[in-house]
């Protein structure tokens, strides 16, 4: 997490903008992954509004599924659903496939906790494809397999 701060604070400091933008994202996702949720969303937030400022649609879209992450964590399923459509519309503009399969993988996850099984399905095998397109093998063998599991 030191390291994260620390190099957040440097970009910030040397006015490397795009830079600082990733370090608040990469923050944001450490935060994320040992259950700081409430500083986590303060850090995709800061990452989001700093490519939003810069005009960085690609990156604007890993902070909008890194924040849909978070508040699904959280328990925020309305506002975590809104985050990644918004970052599934951008990556689909990019052609970002693997972007997109993360972003659906982020959305059956929602569906699976919100007991909608049918959804969950359909958003497993989209990141499946998703992943097809991307030439990510291992990822779309998995989501297929999650889909599989789940009953329609």
């Amino acid at each position: 997490m030191e390291a994260h701060v620390r190099a957040r604070d440097l970009y910030e400091a040397g006015g490397d903008r795009h830079r600082e933008a990733t370090a608040w994202n990469n923050l944001g996702m450490a935060l994320s992954d040992t259950r700081r949720l409430d500083e986590a969303l303060e850090a995709h937030h800061r990452a989001l509004d700093l490519y939003q400022a810069l005009g960085d649609r690609h990156r604007e879209a890993t902070a909008w599924n890194n924040l849909g992450s978070s508040l699904r964590m959280l328990g925020r399923t309305p506002e975590a659903s809104q985050a990644c459509h918004q970052a599934l519309k951008i990556f689909q503009q990019f052609e970002d496939w693997y972007g997109a399969g993360q972003t659906r993988t982020n959305l059956a996850l929602m569906s699976e906790s919100a007991h909608r099984p049918a959804e969950a399905r359909t958003y497993w095998v989209q990141a499946a494809d998703a992943y097809t397109r991307a030439n990510a093998s291992a990822e779309a063998t998995d989501a297929r397999a999650r889909a599989d599991r789940l009953v329609d």
